[in-house]
């Protein structure tokens, strides 16, 4: 049955509890501006003819580029005239706005898609139920099994969840790693560690995207390092209240999909299907283990190495399906130089490379992988300081999806930060090699622009 789709691009309300850890009100400012920044990329999700609700207001020159790189029959974006961390709410409180979302649904079928399940969106579809709006929820647990979502996305819970697997999981190994409760208790686990001379990190139970994180090496301590370990962990404010991960640190081996393997399935409703493979991809991270974007090639890994990470990825998907989970999530991998496949977290939500996949999809069909190359960035790699959107635009322009008769081309993803010079894109090519030469020409080109701006 055709349904109309409505986006809630709710990132920043996903991340809301890291964001409020940050001890500077200019640094919960940009954090939130960032998350907002993500839910851009709710234009490219689940196809045409769709609302996308967003915090911050879409500019109509980015809805238009959008629209016409993808090809969509139908796509309108509207914000709250107050927005806050939390989008479900502003949704509902801006009368103006929640008039506009009933009066786009309608009286017919409407699949409502978030970035992440939350109680808050759930309240925002049941007042939408309210209204006579036939809201069907594709990618979304219902209010009894919430509990279920948000504890698989924490780090504990994913070991808990790998223990009771660990029989059936053919190919993939889970770190040594301990909970603690404080900092100085996970200090003692770190010493235990480099004591050891066995290289370690400290994972915040509900951190995300490279936050909440620390690393440790043993080649750069001492034995009696505890109270140094200590005062690097009372600095983060990712650490505060919050429950620990201590586990050792896999050397990564960049041959193989450049170390950090991931892989995109999704639990359909019950009754609807099987739960299914996505896409596998190819994290970017920095040194710090900030999630930069995702790689997603037909060979980025061997068809041995694709196969055990589908097996095992289906196998804890058909779980999670069993335990009543629906929706969307990724399990995030370490490729070890030792040759193994180490499963550090689960995201149980849309991730930092489903809006890529939906788009290839779209345009390419759901096997696109056989034939382009995609890359996807959640910001440039150096912010190159202020940006006008029209000087960026027609900066690249020749670079826009799609280049002349090509199946290349970028696709802007989120530009509301361009006056912190940050910005993200999809870049699509039917080779990894071109792909990485239209990266090259935007980077040149991009730091040019701003050398003549500034």
């Amino acid at each position: 049955m055709y349904r109309r789709i409505v986006i809630v691009a709710n990132s920043a309300e996903t991340f809301s509890s890291n964001t409020l850890r940050m001890r500077t009100a200019e640094a919960r400012d940009y954090q939130t501006r960032y998350d907002q920044s993500l839910g851009e990329r709710g234009l490219l999700w689940a196809g045409g003819d769709k609302l996308v609700v967003t915090s911050q207001p879409v500019s109509g020159k980015f809805a238009r580029h959008i629209q016409s790189a993808m090809g969509y029959r139908r796509l309108e974006t509207i914000s709250p005239a107050q927005p806050s961390l939390y989008l479900c709410r502003d949704v509902w409180n801006d009368l103006a706005l929640f008039k506009k979302v009933v009066s786009f649904c309608g009286t017919a079928p409407v699949d409502l898609i978030p970035y992440t399940t939350t109680a808050d969106f759930l309240e925002l579809a049941e007042r939408l139920q309210e209204q006579g709006v036939q809201v069907f929820l594709p990618e979304s647990v219902n209010r009894q099994t919430l509990w279920l979502r948000d504890y698989l996305d924490t780090k504990l819970g994913f070991r808990m969840l790998w223990q009771t697997l660990s029989n059936r999981l053919k190919h993939f190994r889970l770190p040594q790693g301990f909970s603690c409760r404080t900092c100085p208790e996970a200090a003692e686990v770190v010493c235990w560690f480099l004591e050891r001379g066995i290289k370690c990190l400290i994972k915040a139970n509900l951190g995300a995207g490279g936050e909440g994180l620390a690393k440790f090496d043993p080649g750069a301590h001492t034995q009696n390092n505890l109270a140094d370990v200590l005062t690097i962990l009372e600095a983060n404010p990712f650490l505060d209240n919050d429950l620990l991960i201590v586990e050792e640190l896999i050397t990564m081996d960049p041959s193989v999909a450049g170390g950090s393997p991931s892989i995109d399935l999704c639990v359909p409703p019950p009754g609807q299907g099987e739960p299914r493979v996505l896409c596998l991809s190819g994290q970017m991270l920095a040194v710090n283990g900030e999630f930069l974007g995702v790689k997603v090639y037909r060979d980025i890994l061997s068809d041995s190495m694709t196969k055990a990470i589908r097996q095992d990825g289906l196998c804890i998907a058909h779980e999670v399906a069993r335990m009543g989970y629906v929706g969307p999530f990724d399990i995030d991998l370490v490729a070890g130089e030792d040759g193994n496949l180490y499963a550090v977290e689960m995201n149980m939500r849309r991730t930092g490379g489903s809006h890529a996949h939906d788009a290839a999809s779209y345009l390419f069909g759901p096997d696109y992988v056989e034939r382009v190359a995609v890359l996807a960035a959640s910001k440039s790699v150096t912010e190159v300081g202020p940006l006008s959107y029209e000087a960026l635009y027609d900066c690249l322009s020749d670079l826009i999806h799609p280049m002349g008769t090509s199946k290349s081309g970028l696709i802007f993803t989120n530009i509301s930060l361009l006056d912190y010079g940050s910005f993200g894109y999809i870049i699509i090519a039917p080779s990894r090699e071109q792909v990485h030469a239209i990266q090259e020409e935007i980077f040149r080109r991009v730091q040019s622009l701003a050398n003549e701006q500034g």
